[in-house]
């Protein structure tokens, strides 16, 4: 079982790196969902790959899945914890637009 350092740990996230990401409720439990481990419960429903970090957001691109449209909505990341989404940005291009996800630690500090 992994261990999430939770939205917001403070430390530099490794980057061009792609992980499985759940949509989950503001309202669910944190501190569970950091015990368990996801995969077992649920697959993922998206996964995304981080590309930047500025300060106390992160840019990641969906590679697989619907992002979140709604902002009752979180994204759980593995290793990392919640983060909300601030910002959605469609690309046209290739076969598929790229949806580009700007987020943020959840809970905000």
């Amino acid at each position: 079982m992994y261990q999430p350092k939770g939205g917001g740990s403070g430390g530099r996230m490794e980057l061009d790196v792609e992980l499985p990401a759940w949509l989950v409720p503001r309202g669910v439990d944190l501190a569970l969902l950091g015990r368990a481990s996801l995969d077992a419960i649920e697959p993922p429903d998206l996964r995304v790959k981080l590309v930047a970090e500025s300060g106390h957001t992160v840019l990641a691109e969906v590679v697989e899945g619907i992002a979140p449209y709604d902002a009752e909505t979180l994204l759980y990341l593995e290793r990392h914890g919640a983060y909300e989404v601030l910002h959605r940005d469609v690309f046209a291009g290739g076969r598929a637009p790229r949806v580009r996800l700007t987020l943020a630690p959840w809970p905000r500090r």
